[in-house]
């Protein structure tokens, strides 16, 4: 760090491969860990159990990448989270809307499919809530030359290289 006025401090040891994580209030976190599981870090200790576990695909930087709340104020205890994962079969990209209960992760509802192929690498998965109340997701290129560009006679675009702008109710664009 060359900024004296930063600090960096430990909060929390024993995550696997921690990809993401949003502040779900002043006491709470969820953490992503690649391998597909949702943990909660509450007043700095990591709870034992994970709050959810994916089957991912974690080849490369495949797996659980990415997470984003959005709080409705007439229910602001129940956010809807966001996560971007790679799922193994068939093998896509996919953002899934979840409740949060208190608890746990209850009813996904798929937002986004996204391509996986040809991968492994360059995946993307970032996702964030705008100002605006849209949700953005990345994707990377995947490895291959189709993605969006400019180029007069290149290859013909796909959803790869991508960032996407989407009601977080329904997917829509």
């Amino acid at each position: 760090i060359s900024d004296a006025n930063l600090n960096v401090q430990a909060v929390v040891e024993g995550l696997s491969s921690p990809t993401s994580m949003i502040f779900l209030d002043n006491n709470n976190i969820l953490v992503l860990e690649k391998e597909g599981n949702v943990r909660l870090v509450t007043n700095d200790i990591l709870q034992e159990q994970p709050v959810l576990q994916i089957p991912v695909n974690t080849t490369d930087e495949r797996g659980l990448l990415g997470i984003a709340i959005s709080t409705d104020s007439n229910n602001p205890n129940k956010p809807n989270i966001f996560l971007y994962y790679t799922e193994e079969d068939p093998i896509r990209n996919r953002v899934y809307k979840y409740q949060w209960n208190g608890e746990t992760l209850i009813n996904p509802a798929l937002i986004l499919d996204l391509p996986a192929d040809p991968g492994p690498i360059h995946n993307g998965g970032k996702i964030v809530i705008g100002p605006d109340g849209y949700l953005y997701a990345v994707i990377g290129d995947l490895n291959h030359r189709g993605q969006l560009q400019n180029f007069p006679d290149g290859q013909p675009p796909d959803d790869t290289a991508s960032i996407f702008r989407i009601n977080p109710e329904d997917g829509s664009a």
